[in-house]
């Protein structure tokens, strides 16, 4: 039998080396050719014209998929750097090679040296970011022996409105819609569940799989209301240290590992409205086709994970095969040795590998929901053209606390969600870099959309133009809008603010300035001016030109904070005159509770007649089966004759065919031997004729010898005219007997 397989999302960037050997006239032109498991997948960088210390701008995504995921030891990613020639073939400038199970369940970062030809003597070291994360497919969650115990049967009725109705078990994963997995079941101190379906979950990559949670919820029939729920997460069932299936005998670098996981849960259910208690739930689960690699947990923070000479720094999940050359995380001070060991033989450029920060940015402080919160972005074109060095006053984004009836009312944009952190304060992730920040991707002007790159960095996109940039276009003053126009150098897009009242564009950003200061455009000349509301004058100067950078920044803050914070509290308003409008007049809701003590009455006397129309419904039930059994029935049948009637059809159609052939070439027969005949009786009066003619020819010859010579050449010659024309009519009748024959 195939073995299953097993598949990988595997993403390569941030690639760069220091250090590298000039090939030939002092210089290299480099480039980076990778080999992914033998041949799978070949690729390679750009070339970088005369550079020893390359950066290349190159990002990669692929699949992978193997039957052997225990062989991955064997199986090598190859990195050869070359200096690229026009002329003649490229020069060797160093090599080194990961194996896959390295990294399928190492570091995401990789800092190697390279390796000569010889193996002697420093190449340099290459530096770069791999992600290969396993794809879960197919994987089924299997409850069993489900109930909750201790439920507190008073709460759950006041919280679906005062109605006492049988309650159903709904579940599903995370941001999915919730499936009915259970018979309505009588609201009891102690409720059971016996049969519950198997819960399939969509492919997914490993760290949203293990990001996501389990949730059960319990739900009133009468109304469809949802009362309480309980959720689980999925790092807690994906545990191998902790699931009973896990067999503890197997080596730690054991890649082969078992593909279903088996744990015992037990999970307070509290009440959606109140987050009060009001049971304990209980069941078996059982996770199928789980998956087998994760990569650690860490990377490529906090510091000391990463994959280096000295082996694989950092702490792999629980019970998942690790590196075979795990070593423990790096300290601080084992990191700076290494760091300058590694370093000795490379020039001042080289830096070791850590997280780039901005002002702009600031991550939370604790986990992440997300399991790998710095994945690599996606496509480089997506995002602006960097300019890491480039020093600019930036706003530094303040956490404020979650709303949750805010983010009700506001909805994040596409690609973007709203989490809580340890101290209660909401946090945005965007999910296609898994990166975090406390900057609020919501109330973004008309055309644009706020996003994240691999490493964390924010950046705009103008949708009309196609075009990003890193500066934010919130918190203009009233009167203005931003825009972005390509450049005509080609290079990164030029922020252009469009001044409303007339139309008129300016480079110059009309933020930042002093209180009572407004920027203005002159109409018809395009030229700035500053209009001062206190002094009530205007002045061509610029009044920040007299403040000091870290004035002009203080001040830019607090202007944006406080812009954030009106449209925080007129979002706030907004949701509260949201809520007023739909609160009920006290004298309606009075009259409406005991309109629904009425309500709760008829319906404990219509229990029983609920109860026979449901038996009804059964009994109904089995009798259109019984029915719909009898036509399918009676269809197939007629399906039977149809087919056994196209069957004789066909049968008789190809017999006339058979019969028709057969008669076609019996005349043909008859008529080639007809022909024939004909043919061989005009070649015996032929011959007969030939004959006679010869014979009188003969006499001829010997009536000339006997006569005159001029009498002999005479007739010689009539003769032979007459043979020829003879002759000529003969083979014309022959050449007309075989074009009759043909």
């Amino acid at each position: 039998d195939e073995m299953p397989k097993t598949f990988f999302s595997v993403s390569i960037d941030n690639v760069r080396a220091f250090g590298l050997r000039a090939a030939s006239g002092g210089r290299s032109d480099p480039f980076v050719k990778f080999n992914f498991g033998g041949d799978y997948k070949v690729f390679k960088t750009g070339v970088k014209a005369n550079d020893l210390n390359p950066v290349w701008d190159f990002s990669i995504d692929f699949f992978y998929n193997t039957s052997y995921a225990h062989k991955l030891r064997s199986k090598y990613l190859t990195i050869d750097v070359y200096d690229h020639n026009r002329v003649r073939s490229n020069t060797f400038l160093g090599k080194t090679k990961i194996d896959l199970h390295t990294l399928a369940t190492g570091a995401r970062v990789h800092d190697l040296p390279l390796e000569n030809d010889d193996g002697k003597g420093p190449a340099g070291r290459i530096q770069l970011e791999v992600e290969m994360m396993q794809q879960v497919r197919g994987m089924r969650v299997d409850l069993s022996a489900v109930r909750i115990d201790d439920v507190d049967t008073g709460l759950v009725v006041q919280a679906a409105n005062n109605i006492y109705a049988p309650v159903v078990l709904a579940l599903g994963q995370s941001d999915t819609p919730q499936q009915v997995a259970s018979q309505p079941t009588p609201l009891l101190p102690a409720l059971l569940w016996s049969d519950v379906p198997d819960l399939c979950v969509a492919n997914q990559v490993f760290v949203d799989l293990i990001d996501s949670s389990l949730t059960f919820s319990l739900v009133s029939t009468e109304g469809d209301v949802s009362v309480a729920h309980c959720t689980v997460p999925m790092s807690l069932l994906l545990d191998r240290s902790k699931a009973t299936s896990a067999d503890p005998s197997r080596g730690k670098h054991d890649a082969d590992m078992v593909a279903e996981l088996s744990m015992a849960i037990s999970v307070p259910m509290v009440l959606r409205a109140t987050n009060a208690k009001c049971g304990l739930l209980s069941a078996n689960v059982t996770i199928h086709n789980a998956p087998s690699f994760a990569q650690l947990a860490g990377y490529p923070t906090p510091e000391g994970t990463i994959h280096n000479e000295h082996g694989v720094h950092g702490v792999p999940l629980p019970g998942y095969p690790q590196p075979y050359n795990l070593l423990p995380p790096l300290s601080k001070s084992d990191a700076a040795a290494e760091q300058k060991e590694s370093s000795q033989s490379l020039p001042s450029q080289y830096v070791p590998y850590q997280e780039s920060h901005r002002e702009d940015i600031v991550a939370p402080s604790t986990s992440q929901h997300f399991y790998s919160p710095s994945a690599s972005p996606r496509s480089v074109s997506s995002s602006p053209s960097s300019r890491r060095s480039q020093k600019m006053p930036l706003y530094k984004p303040r956490p404020w606390p979650y709303d949750e009836k805010l983010d009700t009312m506001v909805a994040c944009p596409r690609n973007w969600s709203v989490r809580v952190d340890r101290k209660g304060r909401a946090y945005f992730a965007y999910h296609p870099t898994r990166q975090t920040t406390y900057q609020d991707p919501r109330w973004m002007p008309e055309g644009w959309s706020q996003r994240m790159d691999g490493s964390g960095h924010l950046y705009f996109a103008y949708h009309p133009k196609r075009l990003t940039t890193w500066i934010d276009p919130r918190g203009l003053p009233r009167d203005w809008s931003v825009i972005l126009e390509r450049s005509d150098s080609g290079g990164e897009a030029n922020v252009v603010y469009v001044y409303l009242k007339n139309g008129c564009q300016t480079l110059v950003d009309p933020r930042g300035l002093p209180d009572g200061f407004e920027q203005r455009v002159q109409a018809g000349k395009n030229r700035l001016y500053f209009s001062n509301a206190t002094t009530r004058s205007t002045q061509w100067e610029d009044p920040r030109h007299a403040m000091s950078m870290h004035e002009r920044v203080a001040l830019r803050d607090k202007q944006r904070r406080a812009w954030d914070e009106k449209r925080r509290q007129a979002a706030l308003e907004e949701a509260m005159l949201e809520e007023l409008r739909h609160e009920e007049d006290p004298a309606a809701k009075e009259i409406a509770e005991l309109e629904a003590e009425l309500e709760r009455e008829q319906k404990k006397l219509s229990a029983q007649h609920k109860q026979w129309l449901a038996h009804k419904e059964r009994e109904w039930q089995v009798i259109e089966t019984s029915r719909l059994e009898f036509e399918e029935g009676e269809l197939k049948r007629q399906r039977r004759e149809l087919r056994e009637t196209e069957s004789k059809q066909r049968r008789d159609l190809a017999r006339w065919e058979q019969e028709y052939l057969e008669e076609m070439e019996r005349q043909r027969a008859e008529r080639q031997r007809a022909n024939k005949q004909r043919l061989e009786e005009m070649r015996e009066k032929h011959r007969a004729e030939e004959r006679r003619l010869r014979e009188d020819h003969r006499k001829w010859l010997d009536e000339f010898q006997s006569s005159k010579n001029a009498e002999v050449q005479a007739h010689q010659t009539r003769t032979r005219r007459q043979l020829r024309e003879l002759i000529e009519r003969y083979d014309a009748k022959i050449a007309k007997l075989y074009s009759d024959e043909s």
